[in-house]
Parts: structure tokens; C-alpha cells; sequence
């Protein structure tokens, strides 16, 4: 299996922080933001990562060059145009590397439970699995879902909160690659490139293949776009992490 890491966005809302460096490799603990990545990637067997890469993309590169935890085969897809599009712009450009290929899609910004990876890559036999979050307070910036007979039938930021069952939190197991990338190239088409690649999720609901969903059941996870989150992020969701890795040997 593989994975796709996004890594390729400047994050302006991190401020001072962000200045240097992409969010993927902000530190919680002894580790950055993509090393509990890359340790869940391990979890579940990945193979090789592909990492789209932009803003600060050499630092990014002389991390995981010096970090003897990642012993993956990586790839890097380069992003010209991360400042002007979205990250279904970044998710297209890594095509020729996953289409054709099971993959877990990850957003390099989400720090997350190893084992909402390993619930993901077993579950079910649908065209993809995402891990969302049923219990969060829903606002108008996360990623939304409706869910029905455990499928994800719609999904996106423009949902009303009170209508939706939960918030995707970035993380999925993309099965059926080959139609996951039809979709995205439609998306595209009709939307352009300043969309997210779940739309491409939608347009597979539409078309009467929708995702499941993996309830993530209460297990820690955030999303950092914020100093503030960062801060949360350092104190509980990390620590509660890093409990786990060690137990587990």
C-alpha cells in the first residue's frame, strides 16, 4: 500500500511559526507533525509515501533525509502553484504515483491515533474509508459529512452543522484509486483548481459509489491551523499519542 502526505500549503494562519517551515513539521514533542504521521504510515504497512511538496519543500526534504524512522521508499510531487490552488490541485499532480494503486490520503496538517489509520485500511470493501469524527461540535470550518446506512452521501464545508453527522478529519483509505482520479479530474473540470479533493468524494456519492465512514470512536486527533490548536495540540492530543506509541512497543 501507499500513502499520499499533503504537505504543500504555507499555512498564513500559523503566523511566526509557519515561517519557516511547513505545517507538517511543526513539533508536538519530540516529534513533528509528520512523524506521527509517518509512524502511522508504518502501522499499516505503507510501502512508499508521496509527499506533495511546496512552501519550504527543502526543509521538508532535509527532514526526512535525517530522520532514520522514515525508511519508506518516498517520492515528492512538487506543487508550483500550491499559493493559487487547493489541495485537489496537489492530489491530482500526485497521480502517476498512487492511480492504480490502494493508498492512504492523509493531510499533513492532522496529527492523529495510529489506530484511526489501521480502522480505515480494514474497513469494508467500499470504494473508500474515511475517518470521521462523530462527536465534535460542528462550526462553519470543518469538513462535513451526512452519513447514511454508514456511507458518506455528502460531504463538504458548506454543510449546515445541524444537518451534518459528524467532520471528516483527513484521513482515508482510497480503495478504488482509478475512479476516486475520474472523479477528481470531473470536479476539476467543472470547479477548477481552487477546490478540495473531496469534492471528488462527492462525485462518487453522486454517482452511487460513495465512501464509508470509520468513526474514529472518540480517539484523539486535530486538525493545526492555528497557533492556538498548536498549543492544544502540544498539551493533550499529542501527549495522549505519544502514550500510546510507547505502550505499544
Amino acid at each position: 500500500m501507499r500513502a499520499l502526505i499533503l504537505t504543500a500549503g504555507s499555512g498564513r494562519r500559523m503566523g511566526e511559526l509557519g515561517r519557516d517551515r511547513p505545517k507538517a513539521l511543526l513539533e508536538v514533542g519530540d516529534r513533528t507533525i509528520l512523524d506521527y504521521i509517518g509512524h502511522a504510515c508504518k502501522v499499516v504497512d505503507v510501502e512508499e509515501v508521496v509527499l506533495v511538496v511546496g512552501y519550504k519543500e527543502e526543509v521538508l526534504r532535509n527532514h526526512i533525509g535525517a530522520a532514520q524512522e522514515w525508511s519508506f521508499d518516498v517520492a515528492y510531487v512538487r506543487n508550483p502553484r500550491s499559493k493559487v490552488t487547493e489541495n485537489a490541485y496537489s492530489v491530482y499532480l500526485a497521480r502517476e504515483r498512487v492511480e492504480g494503486h490502494s493508498f492512504l490520503l492523509v493531510n499533513g496538517d492532522t496529527l492523529f491515533h495510529p489506530e484511526i489509520a489501521e480502522d480505515v485500511t480494514r474497513s469494508g470493501d467500499e470504494s473508500a474509508v474515511l475517518a470521521v469524527d462523530t462527536e465534535k461540535e460542528l462550526g462553519r470550518e470543518e469538513m462535513k459529512v451526512v452519513i447514511e446506512d454508514g456511507c458518506v452521501v455528502r460531504i463538504s464545508k458548506e454543510l449546515e452543522p445541524s444537518e451534518a453527522d459528524g467532520e471528516y478529519i483527513g484521513v482515508a483509505h482510497v480503495r478504488d484509486s482509478a475512479g476516486f482520479y475520474d472523479s477528481l479530474r470531473e470536479a476539476l473540470r467543472q470547479q477548477g483548481p481552487r477546490i478540495y479533493y473531496e469534492e471528488a468524494f462527492a462525485q462518487m456519492a453522486r454517482a452511487g459509489r460513495p465512501a464509508m465512514a470509520s468513526s474514529i470512536q472518540g480517539r484523539p486527533w486535530i486538525e493545526v491551523d492555528t497557533p492556538e490548536d498548536l498549543s492544544w495540540a502540544r498539551r493533550s492530543v499529542g501527549p495522549q499519542i505519544q502514550t500510546h506509541i510507547e505502550g505499544s512497543g
